[in-house]
């Protein structure tokens, strides 16, 4: 019995929360597909919203997949990518600085992926070259960190 109280309790509140997130919506004059979808999860179980979650999850792995084995990583955008990166870790400006809070999109939108020659948008939403971009990320952050707080490089 209490399985079905706790599931029954889980519903409600799922539900509630999107009764809430609907009428919200509908009180900022947001768009109708914003209201109709949060009125549509509003009615299904919370399981069923996890099911449909966990579905949109696998549909998007196999499209970024599909994507990837028809447009592999271009040897040129990662040396181009490289390159930014490092013209990137030379400066020392308040820009730099401001990056330090960790925010993956202002570093990305300062690195300015897009500008590069065969790196196309359709690239950066299937993440075919996210492994790099991640990972030139956190060493950017560890390094210029250490620059920019001198009272972490004696810890």
């Amino acid at each position: 019995m209490k399985d079905i109280d706790s599931q029954w309790l889980e519903t409600k509140k799922h539900r509630e929360h999107w009764q809430q997130k609907a009428t919200r919506l509908k009180e900022l004059d947001a768009p109708d597909v914003l209201v109709e979808e949060a009125e549509r999860v509003s009615k299904l179980t919370h399981w069923e919203y996890d099911i449909e979650l966990e579905e949109a999850e696998k549909l998007r792995e196999q499209e970024i997949q599909e994507y990837a084995k028809k447009n592999p990583i271009k040897k040129s955008v990662v040396k181009e990518i490289y390159r930014l990166h490092d013209s990137l870790m030379e400066r020392n400006d308040s820009i730099i600085e401001c990056l330090l809070d960790g925010s993956f999109i202002m570093w990305l939108k300062e690195l300015h992926p897009l500008s590069i020659e065969g790196f196309s948008l359709n690239d950066l939403e299937y993440c075919i070259y996210d492994p790099i971009l991640y990972s030139l990320h956190d060493e950017f952050l560890d390094k210029k960190r250490i620059e920019f707080q001198p009272e972490r490089k004696t810890k």
